[in-house]
């Protein structure tokens, strides 16, 4: 029992979550990847993972994001998240478990991009939305992913902003593990 499991939805959040744990020097964590928000809430995903806590695991994150109420009425939103998480955690009995909802602090709405969005630069956001605006890409509004990827390619040389007061919650959490 010397490691610990963090639970995500996609490979994105598995690669960011990796790139926070190396910035701040933790080891001994296991990520595995759900495929998507309502996989975290099928209970027959934890059974092993209920059997392995405080044996192969010590602690458990569950890191996935708040998304929005109006796209789903059960899952969607910061506190419908919340109460189906701790609903779940609580039904399964799962000690030493913890959860963190990815969005926006601010408005308590969207996903790992939001999160990512709300601790740039105002000027490189601007920068952002301007070539969103002027390009063809389909579905732009829509396309969480392509804000990470735009400020990965358009700004090689300034990673995440992990100093940034947006992401204590998150560290702590993982520190925490």
């Amino acid at each position: 029992m010397v490691k610990s499991l963090i639970i995500c939805e996609g490979k994105n959040d598995r690669d960011f979550l990796k790139r926070l744990l190396e910035h701040l020097k933790i080891a001994n964590i296991e990520i595995q990847i759900f495929n998507n928000k309502s996989s975290i809430f099928k209970r027959e995903k934890y059974e092993n993972i209920s059997q392995e806590l405080g044996t192969i695991y010590k602690n458990l994150l569950i890191v996935f994001d708040s998304d929005f109420e109006k796209d789903n009425d059960k899952y969607g939103g910061f506190e419908n998240s919340k109460r189906e998480i701790e609903t779940l955690i609580s039904d399964l009995n799962l000690e030493n478990a913890d959860y963190y909802i990815v969005c926006d602090p601010e408005t308590k709405n969207g996903y790992l991009e939001s999160l990512i969005l709300s601790t740039i630069p105002e000027d490189k956001k601007e920068c952002i939305e301007n070539f969103l605006y002027c390009s063809n890409f389909k579905d732009k509004e829509k396309d969480k992913a392509i804000w990470n990827q735009i400020y990965k390619l358009g700004y090689p040389n300034s990673p995440y902003d992990f100093a940034h007061k947006n992401f204590d919650d998150l560290k702590n959490k993982l520190e925490k593990l």
